[in-house]
């Protein structure tokens, strides 16, 4: 072109954005005025200086949406409050199951405790061999064995007559090697008032013979130094020794933090909504070996089987076996949300499952 004194690599450039799209001629615009002018470029900043750079959007741009923020389950957000007042961590069978809570559980100790009785502690009482009273809880500084045959003379009979039957297994053989020597028929008249004299005398027999054959002596006086879980698994392993058997001698004999979970304990549990509608006996101890607070454990278990004893609300059927001591002070006790309040009148739920469930650990104990 005549008076054009463009440099001729920027003209053949122009020549070219004719031909480009518009975004490839702005590209090309770009490198001519690089070449011309001598720019340096694309401008490199730091990333405050980014920021500061930033388009903003049009105002006719919508803002992008927020993300929502997932609201915690509720059950979870209990379940880590728990967690934060409860040194065990749950590892039961019924995890979305937050109660009983420590709260509940001190409740139901002091309403009960006024109510009976401060409970006798096993570990400040020493034992008289042939004590007939009406409390199994008065064994705390026994011989281990004594105390595990105590406790399996009690099974699927009352306490009274769980005491005579031990006391006159003693009076009749002073010594485990005379039981375990002696005719089982003549053992299973000693303990005869305690009912299923064959089966118990078979069982015991048999720990007996086990303890001599393995250790050279009848003795369980070893597993006072095994932890709490080498403990169970040394004697559930002996026929017709199952967990409530060995919690209670860890309890009252051994002064561990155990639970027991009885007939009485079971049923109350069920009833305040301590654990589901369908818990069975050993799943129930389970789950409330770890829900209550180890410190009132073993206040709680004995005033929860006194008071299944005298309360017409809170005993098998309605009927108490003994005389009550006033009103029931777990009507006003709530459970949970999802836990109805228990009113005057109302009836255990699932009591059929109940009474099932109690006829086949009767055989199992006895079995």
């Amino acid at each position: 072109m005549k008076g054009d004194n463009t440099h001729p690599r920027t003209r053949s450039l122009r020549n070219s954005n004719r031909k480009l799209s518009p975004e490839a001629s702005v590209m090309h615009v770009k490198k001519e005025e690089d070449v011309s002018t001598g720019s340096p470029g694309p401008v490199s900043r730091s990333p405050k200086q980014a920021v500061k750079h930033e388009a903003k959007p049009d105002a006719g741009t919508k803002p992008r949406k927020k993300q929502r923020v997932k609201q915690e389950d509720p059950v979870a957000q209990q379940m880590v409050k728990l967690a934060a007042v409860s040194p065990t961590a749950y590892t039961g069978p019924f995890p979305k199951h937050m109660q009983p809570t420590p709260e509940a559980c001190r409740a139901a100790r002091d309403g009960l405790a006024r109510l009976h009785g401060e409970p006798q502690h096993a570990k400040k009482v020493k034992p008289e061999p042939d004590a007939g009273g009406d409390n199994l809880h008065t064994h705390g500084q026994e011989q281990v064995l004594d105390s595990l045959v105590r406790t399996i003379l009690s099974q699927n009979t009352t306490d009274i007559t769980s005491h005579r039957a031990f006391a006159s297994l003693k009076e009749a053989f002073p010594t485990w090697e005379e039981v375990l020597g002696a005719p089982s028929g003549k053992v299973e008249d000693s303990i005869r008032m305690g009912g299923l004299a064959e089966i118990k005398t078979e069982r015991v027999k048999a720990i007996l013979a086990t303890l001599k054959q393995e250790r050279g002596s009848i003795s369980l006086e070893y597993i006072r130094e095994m932890e709490d879980e080498e403990l169970k698994a040394e004697l559930t392993r002996f026929k017709g020794v199952g967990a409530k058997t060995v919690a209670c001698v860890m309890m009252f004999c051994l002064a561990r933090d155990e639970f027991p979970v009885d007939t009485h304990v079971w049923r109350i549990s069920k009833k305040l909504g301590w654990v589901p509608g369908k818990a069975n006996r050993d799943d129930t101890y389970r789950h409330m070996n770890i829900r209550v607070p180890a410190d009132i454990r073993y206040d709680l278990h004995v005033l929860l089987v006194e008071h299944g004893k005298r309360c017409a609300r809170c005993a098998s059927n309605g009927k108490p076996r003994k005389e009550s001591h006033g009103d029931c002070p777990l009507v006003n006790l709530e459970a949970g949300p999802t836990v109805k309040e228990m009113k005057e009148g109302d009836i255990v739920k699932d009591e059929d499952v109940i009474k099932k469930e109690e006829n086949v650990i009767k055989k199992e104990d006895t079995g």
